[in-house]
């Protein structure tokens, strides 16, 4: 009888562990729209419609500064102040707590008294979380494939992490239509002649764009050669993306004017 009420306890000790751990992680927050109404929402979930762009961007906020989008994980945020069409979002970002602004691109979804909670980000005027995110659930640093943007502003931008992101229609596996589909990819394509040329980014050292979709290639062997972008399939380049200081962001091609790739 002891042996089985020890086994009872142990077994209760267990079970309480993973409903312990979902309650610490459960967040709650007020959110004011622009009407005015506050209301309490638990747990609360965001989306947005470009997440493809990002390699990983499930449950998380974007906001579209001028130079890149950022996309930040909702278990990150603490607050967001929108004044206009500008948002400030405060977020803990690799230890640290962060502020940028923008134009917001979400959806917020979750319980609360009333029922199953929406709103589109167009209508929020202030979102407050009621505790600060968990110090447990910080992103890791991605060393690997780490590079400097260049963007035609002059800033420069070091990140890691770093992906080629291609979108594209595809027929393949449809009898009937297609669908659009997204990638990000380490390497880099381009039009050598009429030939197609593909290298992993470890073999790369810098990137140059020029005009008309000219690029210059100089491999870290030392040998550098001219080209155009492959407008054709996965080997398009639709964006860059990556890990930044201040979280996952994703930057035109257009705003590029070099990469310069680390040692890897």
């Amino acid at each position: 009888m002891r042996t089985m009420r020890t086994l009872l306890v142990a077994a209760q000790a267990i079970i309480s562990i993973p409903l312990m751990q979902a309650a610490e992680l459960s967040r709650k927050a007020t959110i004011e729209d622009i009407s005015g109404v506050k209301t309490d929402v638990t747990d609360p979930r965001c989306s947005f419609h470009e997440s493809s762009r990002f390699p990983s961007a499930y449950d998380a906020i974007m906001i579209k500064t001028a130079d890149w989008d950022v996309a930040i994980p909702t278990s990150r945020l603490r607050s967001i102040k929108v004044s206009g069409s500008s948002a400030e979002v405060t977020y803990d970002w690799h230890g640290q707590t962060r502020t940028t602004s923008g134009e917001l691109n979400a959806e917020i979804a979750g319980k609360s008294e009333f029922g199953d909670f929406k709103l589109d980000a167009s209508k929020l005027r202030q979102l407050t979380f009621s505790t600060a995110p968990s110090a447990n659930e910080q992103p890791s640093r991605q060393a690997a494939d780490s590079a400097t943007v260049i963007l035609t502003n002059g800033t420069r931008v070091a990140l890691s992490a770093l992906k080629r992101h291609a979108s594209y229609y595809s027929s393949e596996g449809y009898i009937l239509g297609g669908t659009t589909r997204y990638h990000h990819n380490s390497d880099f394509s381009f039009m050598r002649g009429e030939s197609l040329a593909t290298l992993k980014f470890g073999a790369i050292a810098k990137l140059d764009f020029g005009p008309d979709e000219a690029v210059t290639v100089t491999l870290k062997s030392g040998s550098s050669a001219s080209g155009k972008l492959s407008r054709n399939g996965d080997a398009r380049v639709d964006g860059w993306t990556g890990e930044s200081d201040q979280g996952s962001v994703f930057i035109s091609p257009d705003a590029v004017r070099a990469i310069e790739f680390g040692e890897r």
